[in-house]
């Protein structure tokens, strides 16, 4: 992992947090995951059980009251997530697979899921900062994140990495009317010259504040 940028998530989150108070570490996060795979969520568990010297089911259960939306579901559950869940890597059988091919959703099928929708809106609407790593900005995916109209103050972050000058300020234009919000609202840092983890290290001061 080293050289991603899960491990400077990691490290933005637990700066300055003890031992005793581990799980305060993500008490103001919300993570919306829009791929199927279960990457952040077995990564964070296991980086607090080797920082904090944590049993590893004592860091499990920390991350299980982690704020982690999959809008699209997920390629099943982790064992330790859910009974008959899948370890990470391993292989499953015809029926397993059967499964977890059920909690795979399409788009039409996630307008429809009202309550992750609530959930999502809830977490854009109480944002102060919020940060897109490697994020397409689909259409159909900002049209998740819509949020109730607001003048609050915001920061956004967000890569863009390789795209051009002018859609980088189509961008923008999209991240604003999530909010139906006007450009002195939001302060907006769209980089199209940084990778996920670079943009960690470049805005990091700026994270925590």
């Amino acid at each position: 992992m080293s050289g991603t940028w899960y491990p400077r998530l990691f490290q933005l989150l637990s700066e300055g947090v003890e031992k005793a108070n581990a799980e305060k570490a993500f008490e103001n996060l919300v993570l919306v995951v829009f791929n199927y795979d279960r990457c952040v969520e077995h990564f964070l568990a296991h980086a607090l059980s080797s920082y904090y010297a944590l049993p590893e089911i004592d860091a499990q259960q920390i991350v299980r009251s982690i704020s982690l939306i999959h809008p699209y579901g997920t390629v099943g559950h982790l064992a330790w997530q859910q009974h008959g869940g899948l370890m990470f890597g391993a292989e499953g059988g015809g029926r397993t697979l059967l499964q977890i091919s059920g909690q795979v959703r399409t788009f039409t099928e996630q307008m429809s899921d009202q309550n992750v929708r609530e959930q999502i809106q809830e977490a854009m609407d109480e944002a102060d900062n919020i940060v897109f790593l490697g994020f397409a900005f689909h259409e159909q995916n900002m049209a998740l994140l819509k949020a109730n109209p607001s003048r609050r103050s915001r920061k956004v972050f967000a890569t863009a990495l390789g795209v051009s000058a002018s859609d980088c300020e189509a961008i923008a234009s999209e991240v604003y009317s999530i909010y139906d919000s006007n450009r002195d609202q939001i302060r907006m840092e769209i980089r199209n010259d940084l990778k996920c983890v670079e943009l960690f290290e470049q805005y990091w001061r700026s994270l925590r504040a």
